[in-house]
């Protein structure tokens, strides 16, 4: 892949393309990467069926992307979800991208796809902020994120052998385990921070901790694709 970015950061345009980036392709049989389109909902369109009018954060067109529901419930199973402001994100786009009949292009979801179809109570740019978080924590050495100590492991560049002290391990965040700290009292001075985005981190990492590069095949030579549970 051509991007220097991790595959799973979702600010790779590889494996996150924006809508015009997107081909038509009528199956995944000969996929070789893994793609997501993400976008937020600006409108909703439904008439008889879920449609939602999306964005994908290309500010140059910004035009509505119609999203339109065509399984066994028209869709109903999102509804709840599908509010303004939340995001819509769809695997494999290039095998849903559909021309209506009134004009528009955008993306057919059908009951076959569903398990394709995610969407998450927040904006689009917090579900990318919470990507940059991630790959920001993950990529350095541990530290406490209320008081900056690091965790003492032999990895760590600070790690100094000292038999009369154990080693520091900080605790974890109980819902993202990315953020970690020192004791209770660090994370409870720090939750007005974390507070904004824990969420969002923890939902990113379906996202983040996946090889969007490698695609696994069967013992029938057929791709293994991702799709969420």
């Amino acid at each position: 892949m051509a991007s220097d970015l991790p595959s799973g950061s979702l600010w790779n345009s590889e494996s996150f393309p924006h809508f015009d980036n997107i081909p038509e392709e009528h199956d995944t049989d000969n996929i070789d990467h893994h793609t997501a389109f993400i976008g937020e909902i600006k409108r909703d369109a439904s008439l008889g069926r879920l449609t939602l009018m999306v964005t994908d954060g290309k500010v140059a067109s910004e035009k509505n992307i119609p999203v339109a529901f065509y399984d066994h419930s028209n869709g109903a199973v999102w509804s709840p979800l599908a509010k303004v402001g939340h995001t819509v994100v769809i695997l494999y786009p290039e095998t849903k991208k559909h021309h209506f009949l009134d004009g528009q292009e955008g993306f057919r979801i059908n009951e076959e796809d569903m398990k394709h179809v995610r969407i998450f109570p927040y904006d689009r740019m917090g579900l990318l902020t919470a990507s940059d978080v991630f790959f920001s924590i993950t990529t350095k050495p541990k530290q406490c994120q209320n008081c900056a100590v690091p965790e003492l492991t032999p990895w760590n560049p600070n790690y100094v052998p000292d038999p009369s002290e154990k080693d520091k391990k900080l605790l974890a965040c109980g819902r993202c385990r990315v953020i970690k700290y020192c004791n209770k009292e660090c994370q409870t001075a720090h939750w007005g921070q974390h507070k904004k985005y824990c969420r969002q981190l923890a939902d990113v990492q379906w996202f983040t901790r996946k090889d969007w590069d490698k695609v696994a095949s069967t013992a029938d030579g057929k791709p293994v694709l991702f799709q969420f549970e």
